[in-house]
């Protein structure tokens, strides 16, 4: 196998981690979804900070097995197959929150609106900063 160096996938995964978990919290207490895995819904019936702590513990001791045994070949696999699964989980949530109406695609006069402002507001920070160089 190629060789793969797991640390940025598993960095990765934590951070999709902590974001599913606060997404899935967010969705449950708005009633927008449910959590889909039996065992950490009823975690969340019991205390969602048991249910945070559990899986960011689960998750967490995973990818430190999965670094401490990087270099073996079924170690990269499930590190780049929890890797793609956490992409369809982020995935999930970003199409909810479309769905949901919570996320919206700005018009392209919105979006060019926007970008002008922006455009100003930097050209007026860089200016800013500029001016402060020579007094």
């Amino acid at each position: 196998m190629r060789a793969v160096d797991v640390a940025p996938f598993l960095g990765y995964i934590f951070i999709a981690n902590i974001l599913d978990a606060g997404l899935s919290l967010q969705w449950i207490k708005m009633n927008v979804a449910e959590e889909a895995n039996p065992l950490m819904a009823h975690l969340i019936d019991i205390d969602s900070r048991l249910f945070l702590a559990v899986k960011i513990s689960l998750i967490t001791l995973s990818c430190i097995i999965l670094w401490r045994f990087g270099s073996h070949g079924a170690a990269k696999v499930f590190t780049i197959l929890a890797a793609i699964l956490y992409t369809a989980i982020l995935g999930i949530h970003l199409i909810g929150a479309f769905d949901a109406g919570i996320l919206a695609i700005p018009s392209q006069t919105e979006l060019k609106e926007r970008l002008l402002e922006l455009w100003n507001i930097s050209r007026q920070w860089i200016s800013l900063q500029i001016a402060r160089c020579y007094t």
